[in-house]
């Protein structure tokens, strides 16, 4: 994986890259090990089973999606669970209501 310093987080959070997403770690852009195809079978799979609980239970699932961790370090995991939708298309710990907490 190469990292470099290119964007601001502002920029980051506006910019489509080509091919996969990237990581923003305290100011530099970092690829992501998309991994092969058993990783990402297992991981539709995973996705698709706890997305049977949604209705039931109201929690949210998404693979791959911008997850601030703190004002400068943005990562993407390969499937996040929420109690809850974020409200925002970069899911933000902020946002979060005290139920969550």
């Amino acid at each position: 994986m190469s990292a470099q310093t290119l964007l601001s987080v502002e920029e980051y959070l506006h910019t489509v890259f080509d091919g996969s997403d990237r990581e923003y770690l305290d100011g530099e852009i970092v690829e992501r090990n998309m991994g092969n195809k058993s990783h990402r079978r297992v991981q539709g799979t995973f996705v698709y089973l706890v997305r049977q609980l949604e209705k039931t239970t109201g929690i949210f699932v998404i693979p791959d999606v911008r997850h601030k961790i703190t004002n400068t370090r943005y990562r993407i995991p390969d499937v996040a669970v929420f109690a809850s939708e974020p409200e925002g298309e970069v899911a933000d710990p902020e946002d979060r209501s005290p139920l969550e907490d």
